[in-house]
């Protein structure tokens, strides 16, 4: 698979998990995302409001600060400062700006821009510290569900399970889990990025317990329910 849309475990920041129309009704809440191979994980830990106020992976603690549409992800390794993303959404949650600062000062940086025709992503752009042209990607979607991404002449290509709507436990929600912010929103569950084949483990609720990407790669959830 493509490194443009590939799981980037080491980013280590987690989505705010909202919810859309098509998720499933639950009252559990996800604690632990287990990654394949060395089955390290991802705990989750949230404040009293409900929103997630840290993420930790091994000596990776990212902590989550939230004030109006703005959603500061400051991440610390070995207890020192490693660099900050700051998260600007819009009225439907959405990221609409994203930078990274990647030292103190600031000065050293990457910052994303995101433009939406609704809930539907068409364009982001993409500028960074050291100058040079900007790069542009855009999103193509069918009946609400993205169906392509094109970053020069890389294009990626999406499908979907038409037969089930998109929920929480998806591979797009583990993608905005590890991102840190909200970016699609799909009616319907992924099935393939360029071939590549998601096959989803269940609960008797239905609820998604596990993505496994290939015979190897398998990540598992754990909940917290009332």
């Amino acid at each position: 698979m493509k490194q443009l849309f590939g799981i980037a475990i080491f980013i280590f920041f987690c989505y705010g998990c909202k919810k859309s129309d098509n998720d499933i009704i639950s009252t559990c809440r996800l604690t632990s995302v287990i990654t394949p191979t060395t089955n390290d994980t991802f705990h989750i830990i949230y404040n009293n409001e409900g929103k997630i106020s840290a993420v930790t992976f091994k000596t990776i603690v990212s902590n989550f600060f939230y004030s109006g549409n703005t959603t500061t992800i400051t991440k610390v390794i070995n207890g020192l400062y490693s660099g900050r993303t700051v998260v600007t959404n819009n009225a439907n949650g959405l990221a609409i700006n994203v930078k990274t600062e990647f030292n103190a000062a600031g000065t050293e940086w990457a910052n994303t821009t995101y433009e939406y025709n609704g809930e539907e992503l068409f364009r982001s752009t993409s500028t960074h510290s050291g100058g040079g042209t900007p790069s542009v990607t855009a999103y193509a979607w069918i009946n609400h569900n993205l169906i392509s991404i094109t970053s020069g002449a890389t294009i990626i290509r999406l499908e979907y399970d038409l037969d089930k709507p998109g929920q929480e436990g998806d591979y797009l929600f583990l993608q905005g889990l590890l991102s840190g912010y909200d970016l699609y929103r799909s009616k319907n569950l992924l099935k393939s990025i360029d071939g590549a084949i998601f096959t989803y483990t269940r609960k008797a609720d239905g609820k998604i317990t596990s993505i496994e990407i290939g015979p190897t790669t398998v990540y598992k959830y754990e909940y917290e329910c009332n």
